[in-house]
């Protein structure tokens, strides 16, 4: 139940910088706006598929609720995943041994 902080906070952080290097000085503030507003709305339509899904299911176990956001969780993170190590090319060996 509290392994969720240890994924939030590095994805926040992660986040703010990317926004940092990717945007213009003036537009940085709007850009951490965006990365709060992302975050709050992915909670909240969460809370709301889980409680549907809790609702459809008459479920009387409330880890349950857990369970579905733990596998949902997990399948994001799955198809997020693939396409980056689909993209990403590896160093040759030698690039690699030279660099360290």
């Amino acid at each position: 139940m509290g392994t969720d902080r240890l994924f939030l906070a590095p994805s926040l952080v992660t986040g703010y910088l990317l926004a940092d290097d990717v945007t213009a000085p003036e537009v940085r503030t709007e850009a951490s706006s965006w990365i709060n507003t992302a975050v709050n709305a992915g909670a909240a339509v969460a809370a709301v598929m889980v409680g549907f899904a809790m609702d459809a299911m008459d479920a009387m176990e409330p880890r349950l609720g857990f369970i579905i956001g733990a596998a949902v969780s997990f399948i994001l993170l799955v198809a997020a995943t693939v396409p980056i190590l689909r993209n990403s090319k590896s160093a040759p060996i030698e690039d690699q041994l030279q660099s360290a």
